[in-house]
């Protein structure tokens, strides 16, 4: 099903070149739109020194559990698509034994989890962003589809994580009378 799934969505490369410069925009350059979210945050807050801290918390948790993705890639490594299979449609060069997960799903995903606490629109928006990123990465031919999943679940339950021992450990010795 991995390789059914990656060999569809591959398909759509080589086809038409803006369909193609619009893949390679989503797979590459639209993970760095994620810290203008950080802006608005700061920008649309009434108290500004509050959502500069939550935006470095944010920002943190988001590179500690991209980091962490790269740990997984080095213990277990995984060969990308275009390694492993004939007739690739690739359409950049990204790697070779470091496909699962896909870091920046991870990234992308745990950035969105983080935000939504502090503002859920636009951390639906920013879980749009990294669905957008992870089906990029897997038409353009870098990663499976597994990788994707795998970056889903490790970002969200690494952030929910994180953020419930910051919760436990922080948030309740500033403020005792709010329970976790």
């Amino acid at each position: 099903m991995n390789e059914f799934l990656f060999r569809f969505l591959n398909n759509f490369i080589g086809n038409n070149l803006f369909f193609d410069n619009a893949v390679w925009f989503c797979a590459e350059i639209l993970i760095f739109i994620a810290p203008i979210f950080l802006v608005f945050l700061i920008l649309l807050s009434g108290n500004k020194k509050l959502a500069v801290k939550n935006s470095l918390i944010i920002f943190f948790v988001a590179m500690f559990v991209w980091f962490f993705a790269d740990i997984i890639k080095y213990i277990f490594p995984t060969p990308r698509p275009f390694i492993v299979l004939d007739s690739v449609n690739l359409l950049f060069q990204h790697g070779d034994y470091d496909s699962f997960p896909s870091g920046h799903t991870t990234f992308l995903v745990a950035f969105a989890v983080m935000f939504w606490f502090y503002n859920r629109r636009l951390g639906i928006l920013c879980l749009i962003l990294a669905t957008v990123v992870g089906l990029a990465r897997v038409v353009s031919g870098v990663h499976w589809p597994l990788d994707i999943i795998g970056g889903f679940l490790l970002g969200g339950g690494a952030a929910l994580f994180l953020r419930s021992l910051y919760v436990k450990y922080f948030f309740t010795r500033i403020n005792p009378t709010i329970e976790s």
